[in-house]
Order: C-alpha cells, then sequence, then structure tokens
C-alpha cells in the first residue's frame, strides 16, 4: 500500500500553489512546465481551495469567448478540494 507518507517528499519538491485571482496566463507560465501538471488554488488567506491542470487550461481556450483573457484561476479550478493525511 502507498501512503501519502511514502511519497510527500517527491510531492513537495513539485507543488505548485497559485492564488484564485491568478490570470489564465500565471497559471499557463506555472503549468507549462514539465513537472507542474497541477497547481494547488489559494484564497488570500493561503487555505487550499481547489486544482487546475493542464487540461483545465486547454478546455478554457477550447471553448473560449471574448472575454477568455480576463478568466481567472479560480474560475477554472475543480473543487472541492479533496484531502488526506499522512497515513
Amino acid at each position: 500500500m502507498i501512503l501519502v507518507k511514502h511519497v510527500l517528499q517527491d510531492a513537495q519538491k513539485r507543488l505548485v500553489v497559485l492564488n484564485q485571482e491568478a490570470s489564465i496566463f500565471e497559471a499557463a507560465k506555472v503549468l507549462s512546465g514539465r513537472n507542474t501538471p497541477l497547481a494547488v488554488i489559494c484564497d488570500s488567506d493561503g487555505i487550499a481551495l481547489g486544482v487546475i491542470s493542464q487540461s483545465h487550461l486547454v478546455n478554457a481556450l477550447a471553448t473560449a469567448r471574448v472575454d477568455i483573457l480576463d478568466l481567472k484561476a479560480g474560475a477554472m479550478m475543480t473543487k472541492p478540494l479533496l484531502t488526506c493525511h499522512l497515513d
């Protein structure tokens, strides 16, 4: 069985956090890295609210309208956020 405590160190190296007000450009820049397919979206207090992935960006672009340039990370994220414990 794989426990969170077994993968936590490697996962923390790849962890990326974005504010829910981050622009689509900021999200794309962070998610364009090979080792960052996912970012945790947090509020201004640092509380995790959801996640955004490369596929969220692709879907947003595929269904783009004129207002795509104003899209924020919080509007694209998957929520609610599922969490787990070390064990």
